[in-house]
Order: C-alpha cells, then structure tokens, then sequence
C-alpha cells in the first residue's frame, strides 16, 4: 500500500517559490521560444525529469494556441515552489465565444494534473493555466 503524505506541509516546507515571465510579439517562433524558456527558467529553479518535459510541452501547446486568436502579445507566466509547477498562458485577443474546445485543451487536460481557463466577454484576453507536479 502506498504512503499517504500532506501535499500543503511538503508546499509550505518547500523553499521560497520561484517566478517568472516571458512577454512574447505574435510571431510564428513564439511558441518555439516559449517551449525553451520555460525548459530553462523551471529546470534552474530545479524541475527535472517528466515534469519539465510536460511543462515544456503543454507551453507550447498553450502558446500555439493563442497565436491563433491573433493577439498583439502573449505573457507567459512561472511559478515553481518545488512541489507543484504552475503556467499561466495569457493573450490579449478581443473574446470570442468557445464553440469547439481547442485541441491545445486536450492535450493539457491529458497531462496536467489541474488546470483552467478564464474566458469571458467582461475579460480582457484569455487566460489558460495548467499545474504540473516535480514528482512525475
């Protein structure tokens, strides 16, 4: 049987949180730098292995993804407290109505452990976030 352990003790024994961000122009290479930005900026702050490859992954696929709403930038947001990896993908684009789940959606659903999105007309852009747990 495996062993229970409290995942909010292991967060709030862990050192001090790291964050960052990547401010990036609509241009076809973003999710190509995004992809290695966030590769780079988790895995100094010490996220190995499985986990920085899903993070690496679903960056890019987020990233993709907003570029084709036709933003004027793309933020991605870091958080890494040495438990739990956090993304937030946040572009700018005028809000549109979701009638079909992007296939980026998919996939993050698929690999992350939580995530979410906030949309909405009273919103400025669309913002989509996913967690990753350093333990994968």
């Amino acid at each position: 049987m495996g062993q229970l352990e409290d995942l909010s003790a292991r967060r709030r024994a862990a050192s001090s949180a790291v964050e960052d961000d990547l401010v990036l122009p609509p241009d076809r290479a973003a999710a190509r730098v995004a992809r290695h930005w966030v590769m780079c900026t988790l895995g100094a702050a010490g996220l190995g292995g499985a986990g920085n490859q899903v993070v690496e992954l679903l960056t890019a696929e987020l990233v993709a993804e907003a570029l084709q709403r036709q933003p004027s930038q793309v933020h991605v947001h870091t958080r890494f407290d040495g438990v739990v990896a956090r993304v937030e993908v946040h572009d700018d684009a005028p809000a549109h109505p979701v009638v079909e789940p992007p296939r980026a959606w998919a996939v993050v659903e698929a690999m992350a452990a939580s995530w979410g999105c906030l949309d909405g007309p009273q919103l400025a852009g669309r913002t989509v976030w996913f967690e990753v747990p350093a333990d994968l």
